[in-house]
């Protein structure tokens, strides 16, 4: 045993010298990489939408049930047929398209009874997923194309 341990601490010795003792490397003077900067990263294709902040918003969710909507047609008040993950109820104007933290993109094609200033109600398709979704406060942009 005592020799097994002698014999890997050996090939482990002679590894480390033959990758730090290399001779032609010796008396090259050590080079600082030099960090990236914005202006050295390649410009991607697409640049992505400016967002203009418009503040902490109370954000809550409903569904296309009687009990959310008071009815059951899922058709929005602006003609739309409700979709999770791209609607949502606002006192800005239809088609406006904002950014949620934490929840992502969606676009204004509904109105609500409790939707006023400062608050936004986020379509699911179920209700479970809406209670589970409760009550937030996120901050929300607007998406400028």
């Amino acid at each position: 045993m005592k020799s097994v341990l002698i014999f890997t601490c050996t090939i482990l010795a002679i590894l480390l010298v033959m990758i730090y003792a290399d001779p032609q490397r010796r008396n090259e003077p050590l080079q600082k990489e030099t960090p990236q900067t914005y202006e050295s990263i390649s410009p991607k294709t697409e640049t992505p939408p400016q967002r203009k902040y418009l503040g902490q918003y109370t954000i809550y969710a409903y569904c296309p049930c009687a009990k959310c909507c008071g009815k059951t047609n899922g058709i929005t008040a602006s003609g739309t047929v409700a979709t999770e993950g791209r609607t949502v109820a606002a006192d800005l104007p239809f088609g406006t398209k904002i950014y949620i933290d934490g929840v992502g993109e969606r676009i204004v094609e509904d109105r609500g009874g409790g939707i006023g200033a400062g608050k936004i109600d986020i379509f699911m398709s179920d209700h479970n997923s809406a209670l589970q979704f409760g009550v937030r406060k996120l901050d929300v942009y607007e998406v400028m194309e």
